[in-house]
């Protein structure tokens, strides 16, 4: 991914003719890109929700943090939960936390819900 995203910006940068964006995505690798990112790994839907709401004080110790990713928010809740209204207010009160974390921390937060579908030629 971190490959795909460098050769966009390359491919853009010699699209669009604005000064120094060139100059700008040739300092861009896969190294200085990933460098940047903090992953956690969760095991469960209890991991998960302990994970989310530990966000706010990561940011406040890491205040230039800018982007929360989120991939496959619904997994861990395929199966975790038999009563689908506890489910949907759980994955709505994650939601809401994130949307919170988004508002206080001047941030943005992606949510993936887990597709599988591939990606086609035209958005790389």
């Amino acid at each position: 991914m971190a490959d795909a995203i460098v050769a966009h910006l390359k491919k853009a940068a010699r699209t669009i003719s604005k000064p120094g964006m060139q100059t700008v995505a040739a300092g861009v690798t896969r190294e200085t890109l990933l460098s940047g990112i903090h992953s956690i790994r969760v095991h469960d839907h209890c991991q998960q929700i302990a994970t989310l709401k530990l966000i706010p004080s990561f940011l406040r110790q890491s205040p230039s943090v800018k982007l929360i990713v989120v991939d496959s928010i619904a997994f861990h809740f395929r199966h975790a939960f038999e009563d689908n209204a506890v489910r949907a207010r759980v994955l709505c009160d994650m939601a809401q936390l994130l949307h919170e974390v988004s508002l206080s921390s001047g941030g943005g937060c992606l949510v993936r819900l887990g597709s599988s579908a591939p990606l086609s030629d035209e958005f790389l």
